[in-house]
């Protein structure tokens, strides 16, 4: 059988629908992550103003080694390990666009 323009018109308007809903619920944005890993310290040389290592409570929970006095401690090595994944994480993107690199 042979389907009417309604069918064909409605299948159409359903096909769109869903591809909308999915490109709205489902987007990956690195916009938020990349803002909040601007905040941090980039390299030994990064010197700007009002970055998170800057800040008293950094410094003192760097000041605060691990339990063999040398290492750092839990929240330290915790920080360093979220950092570099965010990192990782925001190289799939470009930096100007946001959109996935090719």
């Amino acid at each position: 059988q042979i389907p009417t323009q309604k069918e064909v018109d409605d299948a159409l308007k359903n096909l769109k629908d869903i591809k909308d809903k999915i490109l709205k619920n489902y987007v990956t944005s690195p916009k938020d992550l990349q803002d909040e890993v601007d905040k941090s310290k980039n390299g030994d040389d990064d010197t700007r103003d009002g970055l998170f290592e800057n800040t008293p409570e950094f410094k003192n929970a760097d000041a605060k080694k691990g339990e063999d006095g040398k290492s750092d401690n839990a929240d330290m090595a915790a920080y360093k390990t979220d950092l570099e994944t965010a990192k990782k994480l925001l190289d799939a993107f470009d930096r100007t666009t946001g959109k996935v690199k090719d």
